[in-house]
């Protein structure tokens, strides 16, 4: 049975993430020698920090067997989750938030999904029924309103949370998709699930268990006018693509 487990990479984007980071790896570290042992790699992919990010991640990578970092020159999250998945020789790619907002639970349930379950993608989401949140009432606000214009716009059913920190795929996802995914940075999950369900792709939507770390790093009306950007551009090239059909 052993000789059927998934191999799973987990990346973990990481930009500043000093205060945070060695605690929380060392959490997930335990989590999957408890859990999943033998089957998970961490991959921290350092940012572009401009703290000792990249100085924890190395000595995280030294001390556990499991762990190793690498480190980009430019910002976005997207950019980092690209590149570490499309070196990736995984079954199973996942990347998680370095803050752990998301219940590690979900990560089994996320990899039957795809290694046996029939699915694609699998995805945390803070607002399906049955997820369990600490969320602050504005953010909360925000997300609902722009995932009910993604729907609105898009017609995706399979996905109910396109921004939750936690996402997983197999190879034929990564191969398929990620190439077509032209956003580096936070539009990059949106952009991934609604190719993907264009696509053909099945998607596994998780209600997830979900504890708010306020990121004040991230300017909320700077990226609500890039997704908005991002939306048009991203429906206009749906609309060229249907057209040269």
């Amino acid at each position: 049975m052993g000789k059927n487990r998934p191999k799973i990479d987990i990346v973990i984007p990481a930009y500043n993430e000093e205060k945070i980071l060695k605690r929380n790896m060392e959490t997930l570290a335990g989590y999957l020698e408890e859990h999943m042992p033998g089957q998970c790699s961490i991959i921290i992919v350092d940012n572009a920090s401009r703290d000792n990010t990249g100085r924890i991640a190395s000595e995280l990578s030294s001390l556990f067997g499991n762990i190793t970092c690498t480190a980009r020159k430019s910002r976005g999250r997207g950019g980092a989750i690209r590149e570490a998945w499309s070196k990736s020789t995984a079954d199973v790619m996942c990347y998680m938030d370095a803050d752990l907002s998301t219940g590690l639970d979900i990560l089994g349930e996320a990899v039957d999904s795809l290694s046996g379950g029939g699915y694609d993608l699998a995805v945390a989401s803070r607002l399906k029924e049955g997820a369990r949140v600490k969320r602050s009432v504005f953010r909360s606000f925000i997300s609902r309103r722009y995932n009910s214009i993604l729907r609105f716009i898009f017609r995706n059913r399979q996905f109910s949370d396109a921004q939750c920190g936690f996402k997983a795929a197999n190879r034929k996802a990564v191969e398929q998709v990620v190439p077509q995914v032209r956003d580096n940075k936070w539009f990059f999950d949106t952009e991934l699930l609604v190719l993907s369900e264009i696509g053909g792709l099945r998607i596994r939507d998780i209600p997830a268990d979900w504890n708010e770390r306020v990121d004040t790093r991230v300017n909320i009306l700077s990226t609500i006018f890039e997704d908005i950007y991002n939306i048009i551009r991203l429906r206009l090239s749906l609309l060229a693509r249907s057209a040269r059909k």
